[in-house]
């Protein structure tokens, strides 16, 4: 049986400013409602609601008045489409980063068709963590039987992980229980917002740096449970931040020990967290010194990579820095995973659990300060039966002193050597000369057709071509004309008839965020679903009047982004690194790489210096059409080898010119006037049903 409590007063009231005795009120009123024990909250909100730091405060009270943290099932309502749930979180993401809310599930509820589906997903959610909440109550609470201590107060912050012991969160020592399984984590990501142990036990801790004043305890989470063990993560990533290496050995030595105070019941794990690129000199130094001066015996070691797109930046990081992993492959690396921060990141960190679980089966012993256990590196480096009988210190201190050297040396020779074969590969090129600096996780093959592009090119027989290029035209298209398409076509048809004799393989019309949209036309807004949907019955009837070759597609890419607004010169060189890494490289389709050619009017040209500066980048062209009444001097001076292409009107085309969705929308309001000759007439019916 199931009772809910409405406590949805608390919110119109300022909470943070009640005193004492309202407070204490509070605590008598939610307390008798459900019997001194509560499984759940939910929190119902809006797509467009910024969560109000009252509740935070009214999770405080219902905490305190429960003595447990209670998990938090948030329902995002009044959503139209998937997006919509992303966009909340965008939205709310400095809050939940922060885990003042410790929220265990996103839910969202439909405003129409799919209502009674979410209803049923919702009752799920609350029937799972509901279950889960009692359950880690009743497991705790008999553990806090047997061992004389206070009832569980903690409860999970993702599906899986679950923190059992919130009441020694503030430990006055660093005494560690040996009953948990125990990690070090050195985080060298760069300042990578994500904090991989935040994700992993669900929760936040104070960070504590070690400096000459040292706290009593380096930063750790309180025990997490996952499959049925626990699980401590101790955060040792300050030894980049202090320079361990330049610092006296005082404090080093002051740091040495607090580290083996962990190490003395043993650590079972080492997850080194790093960020695309090569590991830095400062990393390799301080992961050498947790393995020959902390940890006496093999530990096996994860590299969580994150920053990750798809495998193909896995790969890249492994190829990037092979002779170093190679220098710990037969000591204790164990795997490599990639962390998809921005997308499927639950999923990542699922993987990343399961390796946790995996490779954290044993212990490893504290080192004597006074001795090097060197038997863990002899097969490896080829100390034999000699070095083994002696056992004496100077023998230890040899083989530290040969493993450091080569993992220095491999090091030094994967930043200076490009010999290896993947950095000879024409794609490895090509990604050096377009650059990183695309928007993560914006283009995919799901809000994006590739095939059509694909078939074109198979079709034209045209994969050896050096001059293969899909058009994009980016805007707010609210709605769709006929301009739109008509541009296309027109930069296609004078492109493929120009001295290079381009082919083009695709068109894509991309509607921009709604964010951008609704900052400039407010209550005029058409949502992006409809404007991509208007698009598409645009192109199909567009390409059955005029019986063309199927080469128009629509891109969801932008008007689907969880992140917001995305503008144009981001939007284009995003499109040719996500094009370039599936199509052009070594048994793939493409020989040379593919050009990208952003689409505009001569009016955008004239006022935005952006499209100048965009043309400027590799393999992206700009075409800019003629617009009557607009000034041309600025790009008739351009020289004729730049990447600006300009295309004159033709007769057809000149009449286009003047339509603009304003002229559209004032019709449609006011039933004025025939609009087939602005746009066509799937979209006037389609826009009459939504309007």
């Amino acid at each position: 049986m199931y009772t809910f409590i409405g406590i949805d007063g608390f919110g119109e009231t300022d909470v943070r400013n009640i005193d004492e005795k309202q407070k204490s009120l509070l605590h008598n009123q939610l307390k008798p409602s459900s019997d001194s024990m509560l499984h759940l909250i939910l929190l119902v909100t809006t797509k467009d609601e910024v969560v109000s730091p009252t509740y935070n405060y009214i999770y405080d009270i219902i905490s305190d008045a429960f003595r447990v943290k209670v998990p938090v099932l948030v329902i995002v309502s009044n959503c139209e489409r998937d997006a919509d749930v992303q966009q909340w979180v965008h939205c709310n993401r400095k809050l939940l980063d922060k885990n003042i809310l410790p929220f265990e599930d996103i839910r969202y509820l439909w405003r129409m068709e799919r209502q009674s589906k979410s209803l049923e997903e919702i009752w799920e959610a609350i029937k799972k963590y509901a279950l889960n909440q009692e359950q880690l109550l009743t497991r705790e609470n008999n553990i806090s039987t047997t061992s004389n201590q206070g009832p569980a107060t903690s409860a999970t912050s993702l599906p899986i992980v679950e923190n059992a012991a919130a009441t020694n969160a503030k430990r006055a020592s660093t005494t560690v229980s040996k009953t948990q399984r125990r990690i070090f984590v050195y985080d060298s990501s760069k300042g990578f917002k994500t904090n991989i142990i935040t994700l992993l036990s669900g929760q936040n801790y104070s960070t504590k740096y070690l400096s000459n004043n040292i706290p009593p305890s380096l930063p750790e989470t309180d025990p997490c449970i996952y499959a049925d063990r626990k699980y401590s993560f101790i955060d040792v990533s300050q030894l980049q931040q202090t320079g361990f290496n330049k610092i006296d050995q005082g404090q080093q030595s002051s740091i040495h020990k607090r580290l083996k105070n962990y190490a003395e019941v043993g650590i079972h794990l080492i997850l080194f967290v790093v960020h695309t690129g090569s590991l830095s000199s400062t990393a390799c130094d301080d992961l050498d010194y947790l393995l020959l001066k902390i940890c006496a015996k093999e530990v096996p070691i994860i590299f969580a990579v994150v920053g990750c797109k798809n495998n193909q930046d896995i790969q890249r990081w492994e190829y990037e820095n092979q002779r170093i992993l190679n220098a710990y492959q037969n000591i204790n690396f164990r795997t490599i995973l990639g962390i998809k921060i921005r997308d499927n990141c639950s999923e990542s960190i699922d993987k990343l659990w399961q390796a946790i679980e995996q490779y954290s089966k044993i212990p490893s012993i504290v080192m004597n300060d006074d001795q090097i256990m060197y038997s863990t590196f002899e097969q490896s480096y080829g100390f034999g039966a000699a070095s083994r009988s002696s056992g004496t210190k100077d023998i230890g201190v040899n083989i530290q002193k040969s493993l450091v050297a080569e993992v220095h040396r491999v090091h030094d020779q994967t930043e200076t050597s490009m010999q290896d074969d993947y950095f000879k590969t024409a794609a490895y090129n090509l990604a050096k000369e377009i650059g990183n600096d695309g928007v993560p996780g914006f283009f995919n093959k799901e809000n994006t057709n590739i095939q059509i592009l694909i078939d074109n090119c198979t079709a034209n027989r045209s994969e050896n071509s050096p001059n293969n290029c899909v058009l994009i035209i980016t805007g707010s298209m609210n709605p769709v004309h006929r301009s739109h398409i008509g541009n296309l076509e027109l930069v296609k048809q004078h492109i493929e008839q120009s001295d290079r004799q381009w082919k083009v393989l695709a068109g894509y019309l991309s509607p921009t965020h709604d964010s951008y949209v609704k900052g400039k036309l407010g209550k005029e807004l058409i949502n992006g679903r409809h404007r991509c949907e208007l698009c598409k019955l645009a192109i199909e009837e567009h390409e059955l009047t005029t019986k063309s070759q199927h080469w128009l597609s629509v891109s969801r890419a932008e008007s689907e982004y969880y992140d917001g607004f995305v503008d144009f010169p981001e939007v284009t060189k995003t499109l040719s690194q996500f094009l370039n890494s599936i199509l052009f490289g070594s048994g793939k389709l493409l020989k040379y790489p593919l050009y990208v050619v952003y689409v505009c009017g001569l009016d955008h040209f004239n006022k935005c210096p952006d499209v100048l500066r965009l043309s400027e980048n590799k393999f992206i062209k700009c075409a800019v059409v003629s617009r009557k009444g607009c000034d041309e001097r600025r790009i008739r001076r351009l020289d004729e080898s730049s990447n600006i292409i300009y295309v004159p009107l033709d007769d057809k085309h000149n009449e286009l010119s003047d339509i603009s969705s304003t002229e559209i929308r004032a019709r449609l309001k006011d039933s004025n006037g025939d609009l087939r000759r602005l746009t066509y007439d799937s979209v006037i019916r389609r826009l009459k049903s939504i309007r």
